[in-house]
């Protein structure tokens, strides 16, 4: 047996013995973001939406800023907000993946203390409230052609990581459960 093919197996034996009881008809099913179950869904169970936990995605983002050298203390100033920012992408993205990753993405503006902007010909603005003038000399905003902002950028639109992203999409996650059990 291949490595990782352990969970895979053990997932198809539980999916099948749920189903095959006719009383339970799956919807949806959230795991961490594993390529042998993500294939076994869509190749076996096509009807079964599968989602990624959120919190294993935003687990795995916060990750990514430990290999941002130290010495870049404008790109970690931005941390926090960058996670905020992905858990309200996703839970205001009304299940649309294609909106979940234009509004995380949008983040690279507002770090840039840029809040509105033109794409593709459609105005864009940010949906937080107008920022005071003492908010915005407070924070460490983030020049365009900057090394912290190009690292940042090469994280956020990783193409793996908005791939998985967009299995999101239905804000899906086990937060509370995992926060609670690392508290122990």
């Amino acid at each position: 047996m291949m490595p990782g093919d352990l969970e895979k197996n053990a997932c198809k034996q539980l999916i099948d013995k749920l189903i095959g009881t006719d009383k339970c008809k799956i919807d949806l099913l959230l795991t961490d973001r594993h390529v042998g179950i993500r294939h076994l869904l869509k190749t076996c169970y096509p009807e079964i939406t599968y989602e990624f936990d959120l919190w294993h995605l935003s687990k795995s983002l916060m990750k990514k800023f430990k290999t941002i050298n130290k010495k870049y203390d404008e790109v970690l100033a931005w941390k926090q907000s960058i996670s905020n920012h992905l858990w309200w992408s996703a839970q205001t993205c009304n299940g649309d993946s294609e909106v979940l990753v234009t509004k995380f993405t949008s983040i690279l503006k507002h770090i840039k203390n840029v809040h509105e902007w033109e794409e593709d010909g459609v105005k864009k603005t940010c949906e937080h409230p107008p920022l005071s003038d003492e908010y915005k000399k407070q924070k460490l905003w983030l020049l365009p052609d900057s090394k912290p902002y190009e690292l940042l950028k090469e994280i956020i639109c990783n193409k793996k990581f908005l791939k998985d992203l967009e299995q999101t999409k239905n804000y899906v996650h086990t937060g509370r459960l995992e926060s609670y059990h690392n508290l122990k």
